[in-house]
């Protein structure tokens, strides 16, 4: 199963995370929002967002030229497609609102959800700038992890596990991991254009894995 949000960056308790999602195998969902920080004086304060589990570093989401995404009823997601049917569902989002960047042009996240087949998950996002830019994207879990020799993650524990391919025609991809320090402590797994990139597609494929 999978889930995913749209909307906009003003509502009530609002974390900063468009385009977000979460996928369950089981009843584990291995990739994950990581969901509220424990509150502080700083949770309800001008800094609410320094936390990086409210901000987007800490959500499963592109950052974009080194940017995470803004708070307000400004920053919101635009549906430009919804179908749904027997054997796969598919939304995409126009995110770029949510970002104030003078040279993004284009930021679209599709999803595509398939039970024919080889059952999963599938995320694709497409940026253009008016001039060459970074560009990362991000997964964010609380289950063991394992990076392979053929670049995949493996993400679960014996018989629950995914495999996670990240994957673009348009440049390499350089793999980063870290801790986020925060309360519950959930890991951040991140892809990132080794070149900076003018147009670009970078696709995450998740389905089903083995050790």
């Amino acid at each position: 199963a999978a889930t995913f949000k749209g909307g906009h960056n003003g509502v009530n308790h609002n974390h900063n995370d468009l385009g977000t999602f979460t996928v369950l195998l089981g009843d584990e969902e291995l990739l994950t929002d990581p969901g509220a920080e424990v509150y502080t004086n700083r949770t309800f304060s001008k800094d609410r967002y320094d936390g990086q589990l409210l901000n987007s570093f800490g959500h499963p989401v592109p950052v974009v030229v080194g940017q995470l995404q803004k708070p307000g009823e400004d920053a919101e997601s635009v549906l430009l497609e919804a179908r749904f049917g027997e054997e796969e569902d598919k939304i995409v989002l126009d995110l770029k609102p949510a970002y104030e960047l003078a040279t993004l042009e284009v930021l679209t996240r599709s999803f595509l959800f398939q039970r024919s087949g080889q059952m999963g998950v599938t995320v694709k996002d497409r940026v253009v700038y008016s001039e060459p830019e970074s560009f990362e994207t991000a997964l964010i879990t609380y289950a063991k992890w394992e990076a392979c020799e053929d670049g995949s993650i493996l993400i679960g524990d014996g018989n629950n596990m995914l495999k996670v391919t990240v994957a673009s025609g348009d440049g390499e991809l350089d793999f980063a991991h870290c801790v986020i320090e925060e309360s519950s402590k959930p890991t951040r797994l991140s892809w990132r254009f080794r070149q900076s990139v003018k147009e670009a597609e970078l696709t995450i494929r998740i389905v089903v894995g083995t050790a």
